[in-house]
């Protein structure tokens, strides 16, 4: 199985990668540093199960790269991980099509249990004041 990180933060990508292929031994990771490049990977990797979106890219115009991403990967589970976890930011990005949202804040272990309800099938975000998914 394959995941795709898609974020600006060459350093970030490959600790959530480190990550990832520590909790999850089956996972392939793929990384692109923007939108572009997440779709040349996706056209190459249609195999992709999962894919982890950062909202704040070069390239990338926010909540708008889910529908692009989902059009060029509908198969795949797609989670937003951002910086920004308001309660407007997490519906809308579940609304989007996103199966979860993961603030930039969290814990290995809160990650790997979003991660695990992604790739069942599930829809993940945290809990904020007024937030429902």
């Amino acid at each position: 199985m394959k995941v795709l990180l898609i974020d600006g933060h060459v350093l970030f990508r490959d600790a959530l990668g480190l990550l990832i292929r520590m909790r999850f031994r089956g996972l392939h990771v793929l990384q692109a540093g923007d939108i572009s490049t997440a779709v040349q990977l996706l056209s190459r990797h249609p195999d992709v199960c999962l894919m982890l979106l950062d909202l704040d890219l070069l390239d990338g115009q926010g909540l708008q790269a889910i529908a692009s991403l989902r059009e060029q990967a509908p198969a795949a589970r797609l989670v937003v991980l951002s910086a920004d976890d308001r309660p407007h930011t997490v519906q809308q990005a579940v609304g989007a099509g996103a199966c979860g949202f993961v603030p930039k804040t969290v814990d290995g272990d809160t990650l790997a249990r979003v991660l695990q309800v992604a790739l069942d099938g599930g829809v993940y975000c945290r809990r904020a004041a007024r937030t429902r998914c």
